[in-house]
Parts: structure tokens; C-alpha cells; sequence
């Protein structure tokens, strides 16, 4: 588990060769519409990036409240993936 200012990443093996991913808002994010951009937000870092993570693991995002450009999701989701030792 890794923490940062606005998210937390959970990461467990999963004994498979792929990834799964999930992203996760709380309540305190905002409306609907809010946390479902803020899911989408971080999905597409995934994808992104799912070059630079390890394979065989269940990942999921839990993004808190605050107002985050994508520019600072990305900084948060390379910050937790590294602090979570799942990087290549």
C-alpha cells in the first residue's frame, strides 16, 4: 500500500501474467459526474503507463477529494506505483 496527497494505491499479487486495474473516488471527491471524471482520470494514467508496471498484480487507486489537474494525478500515480515498489 502506498499513500499520497489525494490517492492511495493498493497493489497484491495476483499469480497472473497481466494486471488488473480498478480507480475508486470517495464520497468526498465531489458529485457523480466528479468522481466518474476522476475514474476516468486514472484509468487513462494506467493505460498510459502500463508499460512501466510489473505484471501479476491487482491494482486499485482510491482518489480522495481535491482539485487535481491531470498533470498532478499523473505526478501522484508515478509517485505511488514507485513507492509501491510495483515500477519496472
Amino acid at each position: 500500500m502506498a499513500r499520497c496527497r489525494g490517492a492511495k494505491l493498493v497493489a497484491c499479487h495476483n499469480g497472473l501474467k497481466v494486471n488488473r486495474f480498478a480507480a475508486v473516488s470517495t464520497k468526498k471527491t465531489g458529485g457523480a459526474v466528479k468522481r466518474n471524471y476522476t475514474k476516468r482520470v486514472f484509468k487513462e494514467i494506467y493505460r498510459t503507463l502500463k508499460r512501466e508496471i510489473s505484471t501479476g498484480y491487482d491494482i486499485v487507486v482510491i482518489a480522495y477529494g481535491g482539485e487535481y489537474e491531470y498533470a498532478e494525478r499523473e505526478e501522484q500515480f508515478l509517485y505511488l506505483i514507485h513507492k509501491a515498489a510495483i515500477a519496472k
